[in-house]
């Protein structure tokens, strides 16, 4: 078996070093062996800046998905409206970590700071005097609920 390897080995060697017969000299054979390798390094180094690809839109530009629903929606007054168009935003973005995503490093682009007043606004809507207001909202909402299904149980008992 060491044998066969052995010869394998040879034959191998005699193969890469014997162009028609002739031997190739030693200064050849290097050259060949620093073209392969300069070649090597120039695809993988490509290989390597094309992984790196420029940041997608939705990278960029982090609140883009919250602005355009804003945007295309037909009812931009109403309080509802204004109430589930801030908690989209507030979930976009967390799911972005903006500090992370501002050192990027590596990557082309860079993220928009058109952002950055929407993360304010974010940490402002996020208070503890909002989310109070907000809780005290949703109960009167359930108050007012329970009190319309109580007043049309009564209605529909009196007809």
């Amino acid at each position: 078996m060491f044998a066969f390897i052995k010869r394998l080995f040879r034959k191998l060697i005699r193969r890469s070093t014997y162009v028609q017969h002739e031997s190739i000299n030693i200064a050849s054979i290097i050259i060949l062996v620093l073209i392969d390798i300069f070649v090597l390094f120039n695809v993988f180094s490509g290989l390597d800046n094309i992984a790196r690809l420029p940041l997608s839109p939705q990278e960029e530009f982090p609140c883009f998905i919250a602005q355009k629903t804003y945007q295309n929606s037909k009812q931009k007054g109403t309080i509802d409206f204004n109430i589930a168009t801030i908690e989209s935003v507030i979930q976009t973005t967390k799911n972005i970590p903006f500090a992370l995503s501002k050192q990027e490093s590596g990557r082309w682009g860079k993220i928009s700071g058109q952002c950055d007043e929407l993360t304010q606004l974010e940490k402002a809507i996020n208070s503890d005097e909002n989310i109070k207001l907000k809780k005290s909202i949703n109960r009167d909402r359930d108050v007012i609920s329970n009190l319309a299904q109580e007043v049309a149980t009564l209605q529909r008992q009196y007809d």
